[in-house]
């Protein structure tokens, strides 16, 4: 990637190469690819980085960018500053002077997670009613289907609620792995059985 720069500023950011006018001058895309770096740099093209700009949303939020444009070197880096997201629920005061609860990480996933295991039950739901109005059985694999996504919600809100700092709540969040680093299943997280 590249950043336009004008008097130490970043006007523009270029992901992909692309025609462009410059100071009235037009040029083709594939100056991004054919020049080098002191040629771009010549007509204010400089070399553009992020630094830690992949960000797991979940778990943290964006606080800041900082932009340093090195005139000297042709170089732009953008650098993200991440900041963990609170684990417990806390309370803020808002301009009317009142106390409002702003959930933590442990009570957003327990509700998700309640909501996720209804969603799941939910869909088989049909089977009872019908057992309530016809007398038809509950196909065993359904029952023992449901049974399984009772026991992993119970199972993924244990794990929530004993994590007792940021970083064992994150390990819920990692994908198992072998070994050879391949992966052997789904993050704790996520590792509902297979619908029926």
């Amino acid at each position: 990637m590249w950043a336009i720069v004008n008097n130490s500023s970043v006007v523009e950011i270029v992901r992909r190469p692309k025609a462009i006018t410059l100071n009235g001058v037009q040029h083709p895309a594939s100056i991004f690819k054919l020049w080098s770096s002191e040629d771009l740099k010549a007509i204010n093209i400089y070399e553009y980085k992020e630094i830690n700009p992949e960000i797991n949303t979940e778990l943290f939020e964006r606080t800041s960018e900082n932009i340093i444009v090195n005139n000297d070197s042709g170089i732009v880096e953008v650098v993200y500053e991440n900041t963990k997201k609170s684990l417990e629920d806390f309370v803020v005061v808002n301009t009317d002077g009142n106390e409002i609860t702003i959930p933590g990480l442990k009570t957003i996933w327990l509700q998700r997670i309640k909501e996720k295991q209804n969603m799941l039950l939910s869909k088989t739901d049909w089977v009872f009613i019908r057992k309530a109005d016809t007398g038809q059985e509950v196909p065993q694999d359904i029952q023992l289907y449901r049974n399984e996504v009772r026991l992993t919600a119970n199972m993924i809100e244990d794990q929530i609620n004993t994590a007792s700092t940021f970083e064992q709540f994150a390990l819920l969040f990692n994908t198992p792995v072998d070994s050879n680093g391949v992966p052997t299943g789904n993050p704790p997280m996520y590792n509902w059985p297979i619908e029926v």
